[in-house]
């Protein structure tokens, strides 16, 4: 298991105090709390866990966290929410004033973030043979409490039925299943599905995770692939109150929302690129921002306001931003969907994520195809810079601050025209040493302005992602001869093999229980299951013949299911 270097995060804390030298005519000011970094469980202290915790818990006793069970449920809500092209925006809203809420607890929360559940890398673990099921390939699952209870037990959670094993470690001893009852009268528990009798899905697989992200051509496009496929699969596979629309009651929900919109960041890194941008040049951006029918009729205009509505059972709904309980949490954040597009550009509430892993990789080739020799460029995904005027500074080894004499400029910059920036990306290396490359572009002209940190990269890897790298590089080798230098085609062919090993050496595919169906009003099987069942009736070939022996060359048959 890789460790994140104590000396990386005091660097990072004194470059950006706003007590750091400063360089030509910016100035670096930050809160108090620095920038919002959301990192991954895998890489959370346990004193940052037990904080973490520790404001779901006082969420709880204080009757703001129902409310976002509410604004999930509520009939108006839930329509902008789920099946249509608003869904990665309306949760990014959701997820934000979520973190504000828990940030707004007590003096000791304020500076909380909401941690990623990193399933992908999970999935890593999983395919080679490290765990054999969903809680024991999960830090994320164990450290929110697990789900080892009683036998199937109902609980209604403000109007919504939900069924699982009863689970009161912390936090869900502290759980109101609705805002109508305190005290002795909340249920204290919560219900879950057995997660050691569930397997990760073959979509939260790096091939599946890749062709999802970048097989689109717009924001339209990911949404539903993402939504249709990693997305509903979790939610189905955990079972209990997360396969309802009141899972949000869950903490589990909140971490796994933040992995889907740390996705939509590498999306918009990527296909849209890091400049900031007015909000008139957001909606003219063709990649970050399509329309598309509303499921009560009429489109949806960029301009809209988010609909967010609380109310107990979902009856006389009022606007989230004007409950009293929660609407302070809304100040400040941008609620139009356009608005919300870059999660860099949210005011107060800007927030950045530590890519760690597979992910690190995603985020800095955007999809490209690596090979022994070569790297093939995705090009629906190709790369932008936010702007050409980079400068780099080091910090120093010794006193953790900013090295002003280290600061340089790359052939296109200079230095007299940076008056304000946004760190744009903190690199650590192999050793996790604090000696750190900081790039830092310039985006306004006026002194003052802060700087943003908009990524933090880990590269290094753990085994089981060492294992999948190699085994991906090793077999792009082989599918260039199959199916030429198209990037999209041999991604395509990866998710196929990653899908059929799912089905013959990791348990199985199987179809969405009857009950998530019809709780997210489904009918779509899972998308492994499209990709195996197309193939098993000859609707579809692997081009790779000998795609299995290929991969247990790799990873063995952990769980085979099928001769």
């Amino acid at each position: 298991m890789k460790t994140y270097g104590l000396l990386f995060w005091a660097a990072l804390i004194a470059f950006l105090s706003p007590s750091s030298p400063s360089f030509t005519s910016a100035r670096i000011t930050v809160t108090a709390c620095g920038p919002r970094l959301r990192k991954s469980w895998a890489a959370m202290t346990s004193a940052e866990t037990t904080k973490y915790k520790g404001a779901i818990a006082a969420a709880m006793d204080s009757g703001a966290y129902i409310k976002f069970v509410e604004m999930h449920t509520e009939m108006m809500s839930e329509m902008e929410a789920h099946r249509q092209c608003m869904f990665i925006y309306w949760h990014r809203l959701l997820l934000v004033v979520f973190e504000n809420m828990l940030r707004g607890q007590g003096s000791q929360y304020a500076c909380v973030t909401v941690p990623y559940w990193d399933w992908v890398s999970d999935y890593n673990r999983f395919v080679s043979g490290q765990c054999s099921n969903m809680l024991d390939c999960s830090y994320a699952l164990r450290a929110l409490g697990g789900s080892s209870g009683t036998s199937e037990r109902y609980l209604p959670i403000n109007g919504q039925d939900t069924w699982g094993v009863y689970i009161a470690k912390s936090p869900l001893d502290h759980f109101c299943q609705n805002s109508g009852v305190t005290g002795t009268r909340c249920a204290k528990k919560l219900t879950r599905g057995v997660w050691k009798y569930t397997t990760l899905p073959g979509s939260t697989s790096y091939a599946s995770v890749v062709n999802q992200l970048f097989s689109s051509a717009n924001i339209a496009g990911m949404s539903e692939a993402i939504e249709e496929g990693a997305h509903n699969n979790i939610h189905a596979n955990l079972a209990g109150a997360m396969e309802t629309f009141a899972s949000p009651a869950d903490p589990v929900f909140w971490s796994h929302h933040a992995m889907v919109d740390l996705l939509h960041t590498i999306f918009h890194k990527c296909k849209v690129g890091t400049n900031k941008m007015t909000l008139a040049e957001k909606v003219n951006s063709t990649i970050g921002w399509t329309s598309c029918e509303r499921r009560n009729g009429g489109e949806f205009n960029p301009y809209d306001k988010v609909t967010m509505r609380t109310g107990l059972n979902g009856v006389n709904p009022k606007a989230g931003a004007a409950d009293k309980v929660i609407g302070k949490y809304f100040s400040g954040v941008p609620t139009q969907f356009a608005a919300l597009m870059d999660h860099n550009d949210l005011g107060s509430s800007s927030y950045a994520y530590v890519y760690q892993e597979l992910l690190s990789d995603l985020y800095a080739n955007c999809g490209a195809v690596v090979t022994s020799d070569s790297v093939i460029e995705n090009t629906s995904a190709s790369q932008r810079r936010r702007l050409d005027d980079t400068l780099t500074a080091a910090i120093d080894a010794t006193s953790h601050a900013l090295n002003t004499s280290a600061l340089t400029l790359d052939s296109t910059s200079n230095v007299t025209t940076v008056s304000s920036g946004e760190l744009v990306l903190v690199t650590l290396n192999a050793t996790g040493s604090s000696q750190n490359a900081i790039s830092i572009a310039t985006n306004a002209t006026s002194s003052g302005s802060a700087i943003l940190l908009v990524a933090a990269v880990n590269t290094t890897l753990e085994v089981s992602s060492e294992a999948v790298s190699t085994f991906t590089v090793s077999t792009n080798n082989l599918l260039v001869a199959e199916v030429g230098t198209d990037a999209g085609s041999i991604i395509s062919e990866q998710e196929k093999m990653s899908c059929m090993f799912q089905d013959e050496c990791l348990g199985g595919v199987k179809d969405y229980p009857a009950t998530f169906k019809k709780n997210f009003n489904i009918t779509q099987p899972p998308r492994c299951k499209v990709i195996v069942d197309a193939i098993r009736c000859g609707h579809d070939t692997i081009a790779l013949a000998n795609w299995k022996e290929t991969m247990m060359a790799s990873f063995g048959c952990p769980l085979p299911t099928k001769s």
